[in-house]
C-alpha cells in the first residue's frame, strides 16, 4: 500500500509542476478540491461570472494544448493536400473558437438540468451553490490530468512517424486508462459536492450524478433514432419516386 502512496504522492507532484505554470491563481484551489472537496466547495462559493471565468481559463489552456497535439499532424496533410488540406485546417480553426466559447455555456446548461433533478429529489441548494458543485470536479479533473496531457503531446507527434508510431501508439494506452480512472473519480467528486450543497442522502446525491447522464443518452439516443428515420424515409421517397417515374422510349 506504501508503493501506491509513493506513486501518488510523486504524481501530485507532477501536477503541483503543473499547477505552477498555469498563471491563473485559482488553480490552485482546483487542485486541492481534488483532495478535499467538501472544505473547497464550502469556503470558495463563488458567483457565475467567477465560475464561467474559472471555465473560461480552463478551456483555452486545454484548447491549446490540444492544438498543440493534432495541429501540426493537421498541417502537415495540409501541405500534401494543397489548398483543401488549408481549408480544412482553417475551418477546423473555427469550430475549436466556437466551441471555446460555446463550452463553459454547455456545462452551465447541464448544471441547471443536474439542478433539476436535485430539487425533484429533494436538494436544498441554490443555482449557485449547484453550478459550483458541478464544475469543480471537471475544473479539478482538468489540473489532474495536466500531466498526463502534457505527456501526451509527444507521442502524438511521433504517431504520425512509421514503425515509431506504433510503438508511441502502444505507449498511449496506459496513459489514456489513467485519464480514464480519473474521469470516473471526478463522478464521485461530482457526488460528494451534490451531496454537500443540497444537503441529500448519498442515494439522492447519487441520483443527481447519474439520472442527467442517463437522460442525455436517451435524449441523443431518440435524435439518432429520428435522424435514422428521416433519413430512411427520404431515401425511399426517392426510390418510390424513380420507381413510378415514366420510361422514355426511344422514337424510331
Amino acid at each position: 500500500m506504501s508503493d501506491v502512496d509513493d506513486w501518488v504522492g510523486k504524481y501530485l507532484e507532477f501536477v503541483d509542476r503543473g499547477v505552477a505554470m498555469i498563471p491563473y491563481a485559482r488553480a490552485k484551489i482546483w487542485r486541492e478540491f481534488f483532495l478535499n472537496p467538501v472544505s473547497v466547495i464550502q469556503k470558495d462559493n463563488v458567483g457565475l461570472g467567477q465560475r464561467f471565468k474559472d471555465l473560461y481559463v480552463m478551456t483555452a489552456i486545454d484548447y491549446v494544448l490540444v492544438g498543440l497535439m493534432y495541429i501540426p499532424m493537421l498541417l502537415i496533410m495540409s501541405i500534401f493536400s494543397g489548398g483543401i488540406g488549408l481549408m480544412t485546417v482553417g475551418i477546423l480553426l473555427a469550430v475549436i473558437a466556437v466551441m471555446l466559447i460555446l463550452s463553459p455555456v454547455f456545462m452551465f446548461i447541464y448544471s441547471l438540468l443536474e439542478l433539476l433533478v436535485a430539487k425533484a429529489l429533494g436538494g436544498a441548494g441554490d443555482m449557485q451553490a449547484n453550478f459550483n458543485a458541478s464544475a469543480l470536479p471537471m475544473l479539478s479533473l482538468f489540473v489532474v490530468q495536466l500531466p498526463l496531457t502534457i505527456l501526451m503531446v509527444p507521442f502524438v507527434w511521433l504517431g504520425m512517424v512509421p514503425v515509431i508510431g506504433l510503438c508511441a501508439s502502444c505507449i498511449q494506452i496506459p496513459l489514456s486508462i489513467c485519464a480514464v480512472v480519473l474521469s470516473l473519480y471526478s463522478y464521485y467528486l461530482k457526488y460528494v459536492g451534490f451531496k454537500e450543497v443540497h444537503k441529500l442522502s448519498p442515494i439522492r446525491a447519487a441520483g443527481v450524478v447519474i439520472l442527467p447522464v442517463i437522460l442525455m443518452v436517451v435524449v441523443f439516443v431518440l435524435l439518432f433514432v429520428l435522424m435514422y428515420a428521416a433519413m430512411f424515409a427520404f431515401m425511399m421517397s426517392m426510390f418510390a419516386a424513380q420507381s413510378s417515374a415514366p420510361l422514355l422510349v426511344p422514337a424510331n
